[in-house]
C-alpha cells in the first residue's frame, strides 16, 4: 500500500486496468496454449488416414501415368510416371518393411509389399514398352497388382480408422474440459472485474461519501466532527486533508471568538466591580 500512497487516483485507476489485462492475457495466453495442443492432438489422431489417402493418389496418379504411357507412349505421360514413381517410393520407405505381429503394422508391411511388387512390375511395363514389345505380361500383372493393392489400402485405412477413433474419442473430452476451462476462466474474469470496479469505485465513493456527511454536520454548525487524516496523496486524499485544514481553521477561529468574547466578559464585570466600588466609596 506504501508503494501506491503517493499515486494519483488516475493513476491507481489505470494500474488496475493494466493489472487486469494483463491476468487476462495471460489467462488468453494459457487457454489458447491449451487449445492449440487439443487442436494439434485432434488433427494428429487421423494423421495415418490422411497420409494413406496420399498414399493412395500418389498411386493412382501412377497407374494413370503408366496407362497413358502404354497406350500413347508420349513424353509427358513418362515424365508423370518417373514423378509419382519417385514420390509413391519416398512414402513405402516410410512404412513398416518387415512382418509383425501388430495387426496394422503387418497390414502396412502387406501393403508395402504390394507397393513395391506395382513399382517393379511398372518399371518392367514401362521398359517393355520402350523396347517396342507387344506382349504386356508385365503391364497386365502390374494392373493385377495395383488391383490388390487398392484393396490391401482399404483394409489399411480400416485398420487406422478403428485405432484412431480410440485417440479421438480423448481428444474429444479434451475438446470438452478445453471449452469447461473457458467457461470456467470467464466466468472467474468477469467476477474479478466486477470486484475490480466495485473496488475502485468505494475507493471514490467511500471518502466522498464521508465528506459529504461531515459537511452536512458543518452546515448545521457541529463543528465537533472527527477528522479525516488521509495519508494518501491522491485526488481524494487532498480533499480531505484540505476538508481538515478547513475543519481546524474554523476551530481555531471559534476558539478565538470564544477567547475574545471571554476576555470581554472578563472586563465588563472588572469594570461593573470598580464601578460599584467607586459608588460606595462616595
Amino acid at each position: 500500500m506504501k508503494l501506491t500512497e503517493n499515486k494519483s487516483l488516475r493513476w491507481k485507476i489505470m494500474a488496475s486496468i493494466i493489472a487486469a489485462f494483463l491476468i487476462m492475457s495471460a489467462s488468453l495466453a494459457l487457454t489458447m496454449l491449451m487449445e492449440h495442443y487439443v487442436l494439434k492432438s485432434v488433427g494428429e489422431s487421423y494423421k495415418s488416414n490422411s497420409e494413406l489417402n496420399v498414399f493412395a493418389n500418389d498411386l493412382a496418379r501412377l497407374e494413370n501415368s503408366l496407362e497413358l504411357y502404354i497406350e500413347y507412349r508420349t513424353f509427358e505421360s513418362i515424365d508423370a510416371y518417373y514423378a509419382s514413381s519417385a514420390r509413391v517410393e519416398d512414402l513405402c520407405d516410410a512404412m513398416q518393411d518387415s512382418p509383425s505381429t501388430n495387426e496394422v503394422r503387418q497390414k502396412e508391411y502387406v501393403v508395402n509389399q504390394f507397393a513395391q511388387s506395382f513399382l517393379y512390375y511398372s518399371s518392367k511395363a514401362v521398359a517393355e514398352r520402350r523396347a517396342n514389345s507387344t506382349s504386356g505380361n508385365f503391364y497386365l500383372q502390374s494392373l493385377e497388382c495395383y488391383r490388390f493393392l487398392l484393396e490391401e489400402i482399404q483394409k489399411l485405412n480400416i485398420l487406422y480408422m478403428q485405432n484412431n477413433a480410440e485417440f479421438y474419442a480423448a481428444d474429444r473430452n479434451n475438446i470438452n474440459l478445453l471449452f469447461k476451462v473457458y467457461a470456467v476462466f470467464f466466468a472467474l474474469f468477469f467476477v474479478f472485474i466486477l470486484a475490480l470496479l466495485n473496488f475502485l469505485i468505494g475507493k471514490i465513493t467511500r471518502p466522498l461519501a464521508e465528506i459529504s456527511s461531515v459537511a452536512l454536520r458543518v452546515a448545521q454548525q457541529d463543528f465537533d466532527v472527527p477528522l479525516f487524516n488521509k495519508k494518501s496523496h491522491d485526488e481524494i486524499g487532498n480533499i480531505c486533508r484540505a476538508f481538515d485544514r478547513m475543519i481546524i481553521s474554523i476551530r481555531e477561529y471559534i476558539d478565538k471568538i470564544w477567547e475574545k468574547a471571554r476576555t470581554e466578559n472578563e472586563l465588563r464585570e472588572r469594570q461593573m466591580e470598580m464601578q460599584a466600588l467607586y459608588a460606595d466609596a462616595q
